[in-house]
């Protein structure tokens, strides 16, 4: 039910901010400014002692921009006040019971949720279904609107799905949340209070194990559903996708349907899904591609009959499984069928191979005496090829940054690959005879032991070794060169297939390893690319066999297109450098300046306690106050009472606060007679202010001011 007893605090803030923005109101003032063009002044406006008209013109449009630029700061927190508020007016218009949770106390967030628990009706159930909508989400930093009668796609859905299963029932607990302060205005680094509605939302589950969450970030009716179900080194289990289906032929998609690069940290995926999974809580997090006609009332139904199919259970949960994509229709495989698969292509190609010796026992032999004794060649290749990854590396170093990460290590790789082969005929001239099936017996070995060592890891990296497998095995044993090359065209298309995702996603983690220039990792690069450049060497080697008398093949066609490339990508470098400059963050410290920040206090003494209360100003709209209580003793002291929460660092006591504080803000806190030292106030600026900031305006919208001042508290 409704806790009419707890204070709205967003309805406070409001208040606030409107008297906060009348006090900025500036007056009409008469000054002497001449304007251009204007007519002559009226002596009628004279002598009542009023500014002539064009005069008061000029003054209501800079007041009218003036107070655009002062409320723009506050637009986030605007937007989540009025979606609160539009929030609550809608379930009480429905009877709908709902509790409000406000976040500050243990969160020292400024915004409250609203909580809204629909217990099972059909059977009881141990799990536990929750669909989160945030205030605001994927809508900070663009142009927001603070319209109560604009409500957001995501929040119609979870209306239409409450209706429904009020009607319906449920065989899960269901629990649908509105969650405040999830938006955030400062870069991720420099937050204190991250998520702090879904914390709260976390924190109130009894069960964590045993719920599942879906995360709705829709602002508008999306074209196609965008499902996000892995995070750094952990995915959802496979229990929670499968009563997806066709999801009432609702389109959707998987933002990326390889496990692998999840698990291996080369996509880190959504910060909100990794905060829920760290708290082992299944989570999916949806958004939205394009602009489309997808109905609310039927996303609505469509995740009722989810919850309808959903087993919730402990036992049995499978994160080994594997996704595959057949033009929209995705396919669940188990990690029982993982295995299956693995374990049947493996006996394929040990069927093929058996049937090839069984034919050829003798010829086969020698080859295998051939590499055996001229394995030691795959060592020179090896080094070769780290020797011109960690060249095209420092090569690299001569050229300056570019906007695109991905872009520089397709460059690298292409002067690594021409390096590689000006430095190969060095090898060549090495006698191995039967060369083509040398390369070939290599190529197989190498991915063969690769394909394992990844299953052992962990059995979803075995879907991105499959093709390679494949390919690999057909291009040791096809005699045909074109379809040799093919054979190496094929999975590196795969590849490149795979990493599409994570430049999707805008993980540059991958990108960040590669440039990285750490001799470790060119060795693992050329462990990888090796394979199938044994395979180029093996259809070179036979199309030589075919084709003797071909120097142009043999020597000029292949180098010159890697050269071709290497020149396009450099032409293409140098264009992207100039024509998208990287902004640098920036990063301002105003110190010790009271007229931009203010600090006031009251003192009051009871026993042996101090009471202090504090009072900050600052000019402008600061995102958040940071406050600290630095000691002389060099040592934190206790303090005994605070209305947010805080933590005892070697030297300070910090105060946690949310971002969007009310200005000024008032707060009170308990301390012992015998503290001394000082309050250390920060305010944080995330966008540039003249009236704050006197430097020019920044480059980059990566932009943060920071401002601070301290007050002494000496010892009673």
């Amino acid at each position: 039910m409704r806790d009419s007893g707890l204070p709205t605090k967003s309805a406070g803030r409001s208040r606030r901010t409107s008297g906060s923005r009348r006090e900025r109101a500036v007056p009409f003032l008469v000054l002497p400014v001449k304007i251009p063009g204007a007519l002559p002044p009226d002596p009628r406006w004279k002598a009542k002692g009023l500014p002539d008209p064009p005069f008061l013109l000029l003054v209501c449009v800079l007041f009218m921009l003036f107070q655009q630029s002062a409320t723009a700061d506050e637009s986030l927190r605007a937007l989540e006040s009025s979606r609160y508020h539009a929030v609550l007016r809608v379930l009480t218009e429905r009877q709908i019971p709902f509790e409000e949770r406000p976040l500050f106390t243990h969160y020292g967030a400024f915004g409250s949720s609203v909580h809204i628990t629909l217990p099972a009706t059909q059977w009881q159930s141990p799990g536990t279904f929750v669909l989160a909508i945030p205030l605001t989400g994927s809508e900070t930093g663009k142009d927001l609107d603070a319209s109560e009668d604009l409500l957001p796609f995501s929040f119609e859905t979870a209306l239409a799905f409450i209706e429904t299963i009020r009607t319906q029932g449920s065989p899960l607990h269901i629990q649908v949340a509105f969650l405040g302060d999830e938006g955030s205005q400062v870069p991720e680094e420099l937050r204190n209070t991250a998520h702090a509605g879904l914390a709260e939302l976390c924190a109130t589950l009894e069960n964590p194990e045993n719920t599942v969450l879906w995360y709705l970030d829709l602002p508008v009716a999306p074209e196609k559903l965008l499902i996000h179900h892995g995070a750094a080194r952990t995915i959802t289990a496979l229990n929670v996708l499968q009563p997806i289906g066709d999801f009432h032929n609702i389109p959707y998609s998987f933002a990326v349907p390889y496990n692998g690069l999840y698990l291996s940290g080369l996509v880190h995926g959504p910060e909100v899904l990794r905060f829920a999974r760290n708290r082992g809580i299944n989570t999916l997090y949806l958004t939205g591609s394009g602009t489309g006609q997808v109905q609310a009332e039927a996303l609505g139904e469509a995740l009722v009959a989810y919850t309808a199919g959903l087993r919730i259970t402990t036992e049995n949960l499978d994160y080994h499984y594997s996704i595959f994509d057949f033009r929209g229709k995705y396919v669940f495989v188990s990690e029982l069928l993982t295995v299956l698969a693995l374990l049947l292509i493996a006996a394929v190609c040990l069927l093929a191979f058996l049937s090839y010796s069984a034919l050829h026992r003798s010829i086969l032999v020698i080859h295998w005496r051939i590499f055996l004794r001229r394995s030691w060649v795959l060592l020179v290749f090896l080094g070769i090829l780290v020797l011109a990854l960690e060249i095209a590396g420092f090569l690299m170093l001569v050229f300056p940054p570019m906007e695109g990460d991905f872009y520089q290590v397709l460059f690298q790789l292409v002067i690594a690959l021409l390096l590689f082969y000006l430095l190969a005929p060095l090898v060549d001239t090495i006698s191995i005879p039967g060369k083509a099936h040398f390369y070939g017996n290599a190529a197989i070995i190498l991915v063969t032991l690769g394909t394992l060592i990844a299953a052992c890891i962990n059995l979803t990296f075995i879907p991105l070794f499959m093709g390679a497998l494949l390919f690999t095995f057909l291009g040791s044993a096809l005699p045909i060169p074109v379809l040799v090359y093919c054979c190496v065209l094929l999975p590196c298309l795969q590849g490149l297939y795979s990493v599409l995702p994570i430049v999707a996603a805008g993980g540059r983690h991958l990108a960040g390893i590669i440039l990285s220039r750490d001799t470790l990792v060119s060795l693992y690069m050329a462990v990888i690319l090796l394979p199938f450049i044994l395979i180029i060497k093996r259809g070179t080697a036979l199309l030589r066999g075919r084709k003797p008398r071909s120097p142009l093949v043999r020597r000029i066609l292949l180098p010159l297109v890697l050269l071709i490339a290497a020149l396009g990508g450099f032409v293409f470098y140098v264009w992207d450098v100039s024509a998208v400059p990287r902004a640098s963050p920036v990063r301002r410290t105003i110190v010790e300046n009271p007229e931009i920040l203010s600090i006031k206090s009251r003192v009051s003494t009871f026993l042996e306690r101090r009471s202090i209360t504090i009072s900050i100003a600052a000019r402008g709209s600061p995102v958040r106050f940071d406050m600290y209580l630095d000691t002389d003793e060099g040592e934190a002291q206790p303090v005994y009472s605070a209305p947010m929460p805080f933590e005892l660092r070697q030297d300070s006591v910090a105060f946690i606060l949310g971002e969007g504080p009310p200005n000024p803000f008032t707060t009170e806190i308990v301390l012992p007679l015998e503290f001394s030292g000082s309050l250390r106030v920060e305010a944080l600026y995330a966008s540039w202010d003249p009236t704050v900031d006197t430097l020019p305006p920044p480059d980059s919208e990566d932009y943060i001011l920071q401002v601070i001042q301290r007050m002494p508290i000496r010892r009673e």
